[in-house]
C-alpha cells in the first residue's frame, strides 16, 4: 500500500486548476483549504502538501477525501457510488484511510506457546488449530494469569492478541472472561485475515474467534483456498475491514453472526451486499461454537440473500 500510485494522467485529473512547477511537481488549489496554487504534489512519488494549511500526506489519503479511492489498484473494484456507502458503516469516526497495514504489536511479556490445552479442548480445539494458530499463556503479566491467549497475525506480525479466562469465575468476582490487548484498534483487524489469500473468492465472517474455529474444522477450511472464514471482535464491521476484503480480492461474503445479532444482521448484511455478493446464514437459539457439525452444515443449507434474510426469517428468529 505505501507504493501505491495513479497514473500522471489521473493524477492531474483530480487537480483544481494544476500546473507543472518546480522539482518536478504539479501546483494547484488546496483540496483541504482551498487556497489558490498552495498545493505541491509530486508526480514521481505522489507525496504532497499544502504551504498554507500544513495538510500532507499520501495519494492514498489524497484519494479517501475527495471520495476517489477507486481510482487506485487495490480500491478499484470500489465503484464510486458505493464509496459513500462506507460512511455509514461505524468506524470510530476515522474518515480518511491512507493505508490498509496494521501498526505491529508485541506480544505480552513471557508468552509461550503450547500445543494442548484442556479448556481449548472443550471448547473443540484440534492439534491442528494449535499447529495453526499461535495459542499460548505468560506467567510473568499478573493480569493474565489463568488466561489463554491468541495472538491476532497479519504478514507474518502480531498485530494484537485476545485471551480468556479458562477457570470457574465465582459469583460477585470482578474478575473478566476477556482480557484483550490495549491500545489496539480491533474494528482494524479481522481473525484469520492473513489466511485469505489471491485464490480466496468466498469469505465467511462470524463473530467471535471460537465461532471462526468450528467453522473451519467442520468445513475443512484449512485445505481449501477458495473459501476461507475470518472472525470480527463483536457485532460490528468497520469501512477498514470491508476495503481490507476487497484489496484481497474477495468478492462473496457470508455473513453468520449469533442468534442475538438479528438487528446486526439486518443492517450489515444490505450494506456488504454493496461491495460483495452476500448470503446470510442463521442459527435458532446457539452459537455456532455451541453447535454440533449437522447443526453447521444446516446453517449454510438454507443461507438467504439479504432481502430473502429481512423478509422471511428475522421474524422467525425474534
Amino acid at each position: 500500500m505505501k507504493n501505491s500510485k495513479i497514473d500522471d494522467i489521473e493524477l492531474k485529473s483530480i487537480l483544481e486548476k494544476p500546473i507543472i512547477g518546480p522539482h518536478n511537481h504539479y501546483i494547484a488549489s488546496c483540496p483541504y483549504c482551498f487556497k489558490d496554487r498552495h498545493f505541491y504534489i509530486n508526480r514521481s512519488s505522489q507525496q504532497w502538501d499544502c504551504k498554507k494549511c500544513g495538510e500532507e500526506g499520501n495519494i492514498i489519503k489524497l484519494l479517501s477525501h475527495l471520495g476517489q479511492l477507486f481510482k487506485i489498484g487495490e480500491f478499484k473494484s470500489v465503484e464510486r457510488g458505493r464509496v459513500t456507502l462506507l460512511s455509514e458503516l461505524e468506524n470510530e469516526n476515522e474518515n480518511e484511510i491512507t493505508s490498509l497495514e496494521v501498526e505491529k504489536f508485541k506480544p505480552p511479556i513471557g508468552f509461550k506457546r503450547v500445543n494442548s490445552d484442556k479448556y481449548l479442548k472443550k471448547r473443540k480445539m484440534t492439534k491442528g488449530n494449535f499447529d495453526k494458530f499461535k495459542i499460548g499463556y505468560t506467567n510473568l503479566v499478573p493480569s493474565l494469569k489463568n488466561y489463554v491467549i491468541f495472538l491476532i497475525e497479519e504478514d507474518g506480525e502480531c498485530k494484537g492478541y485476545l485471551s480468556r479466562y479458562t477457570k470457574s469465575i465465582p459469583k460477585g468476582s470482578k474478575k473478566l472472561r476477556y482480557n484483550n490487548a490495549r491500545n489496539v484498534n480491533f474494528s482494524h483487524l479481522l481473525f484469520g485475515y492473513e489466511e485469505i489469500t489471491n485464490q480466496t473468492k468466498t469469505v465467511i465472517i462470524v463473530e467471535g474467534l471460537f465461532d471462526k474455529i468450528s467453522v473451519d474444522n467442520y468445513l475443512g477450511l484449512d485445505s481449501d483456498e477458495e473459501i476461507k472464514c475470518v472472525a470480527t471482535f463483536g457485532k460490528k464491521i468497520s469501512k477498514f475491514q470491508v476495503l481490507k476484503l476487497q484489496s484481497k480480492g474477495v468478492e462473496n461474503v457470508v455473513l453468520i453472526y449469533d442468534y442475538d445479532a438479528i438487528k446486526e444482521m439486518k443492517k450489515y448484511s444490505i450494506l456488504l451486499n454493496e461491495f460483495f455478493n452476500v448470503k446470510v446464514g442463521f442459527t435458532f437459539n446457539k452459537d455456532i461454537n455451541d453447535s454440533d457439525k449437522k447443526e453447521v452444515f444446516e446453517i449454510f443449507d438454507r443461507l438467504k440473500t439479504p432481502m430473502e434474510f429481512n423478509k422471511k426469517v428475522v421474524k422467525l428468529l425474534k
